[in-house]
């Protein structure tokens, strides 16, 4: 299992509990990749570096990865690990992964990275597609301080602002379908490396979002934080429900995506000979080593 994070890469085997390795992201030498041919160079080298001691000469890949990663960098990684001999390969999204570790099949995830949050809601062992919010208000946003800041609130809390964290997982609960809408909103799971670093982020959201709903939250653009904000019109289908934020426990919030890859591999590796289940990208003749 490779997990291409914007903080860290882990890498390690299928039925694992953790990851073998983690090293840091290369932030820099990404930022100039941007053709194929760019991203090959880079991958090639950087895979060979780190899989050495992994990869044989029938192993399989599976690449976990953030929403709608760049399509040159899939072909990239593709190709790469085709060449460095890996026999066939499958991307997955690290926003579907989580309820496989933690075995509920309602609810949502988020995840907040470096750069960005993914808010995705899940029913019946499904990731619900079109509940997908995408906000750009990662770790980076709020000046990378482990304190709880002002700023937090105007980027994670603040549902006057379009691209905070709030709004986003307002949007997600409005987009679910109303028979399961209850049931994941009782189950807000909130992971990601940003997790490790402010783990009050979870529960100070949803007081917030739970707050707003009924109003009584004070404003949060208010300096005397006297006057209450006005539910938002859109958000009155939200006001019967009872939000409540889970850990990722027994695992680290951190690790949860890998582990829940980790698992999906490993059991469907032994269940799925026909390769029916999962979309394999196998290797052709020509692009192996």
């Amino acid at each position: 299992i490779i997990e291409w994070g914007d903080w860290l890469i882990r890498v390690g085997y299928a039925d694992k509990s953790h990851p073998q390795m983690m090293v840091p992201s290369p932030r820099e030498e990404i930022e100039e990749c941007k053709t194929l041919d760019d991203w090959y160079r880079y991958l090639r080298n950087f895979l060979q570096t780190i899989l050495h001691q992994f990869v044989s000469k029938d192993r399989r890949v599976v690449v976990l990865h953030a929403p709608f990663p760049p399509q040159n960098w899939e072909k990239a990684m593709k190709l790469s690990l085709w060449n460095l001999g890996v026999t066939a390969v499958v991307f997955v999204d690290c926003c579907k992964t989580p309820p496989l570790a933690l075995e509920w099949k309602r609810g949502m995830i988020i995840s907040v990275g470096r750069k960005e949050a993914y808010c995705l809601a899940h029913a019946d062992g499904q990731a619900i597609s079109n509940t997908l919010q995408i906000a750009t208000c990662g770790f980076e946003a709020v000046e990378d301080s482990t304190e709880w800041t002002e700023t937090m609130d105007q980027q994670w809390l603040n549902e006057n602002n379009p691209d905070s964290l709030l709004q986003a997982v307002a949007k997600c609960l409005q987009e679910c379908p109303l028979d399961v809408k209850k049931d994941v909103a009782n189950n807000l799971v909130f992971c990601g490396d940003t997790l490790l670093l402010v783990p009050q982020l979870g529960q100070r959201l949803v007081q917030r979002l739970n707050l707003i709903l009924g109003g009584e939250a004070p404003d949060i653009q208010s300096t005397s934080g006297s006057e209450l904000t006005i539910v938002p019109t859109q958000w009155k289908s939200l006001n019967k429900l009872s939000i409540v934020a889970r850990t990722t426990g027994p695992y680290r919030p951190d690790l949860v995506s890998w582990i829940g890859a980790s698992l999906w591999a490993g059991a469907w590796y032994k269940h799925d000979d026909d390769d029916q289940f999962v979309r394999w990208n196998v290797a052709p003749d020509q692009h192996k080593s």
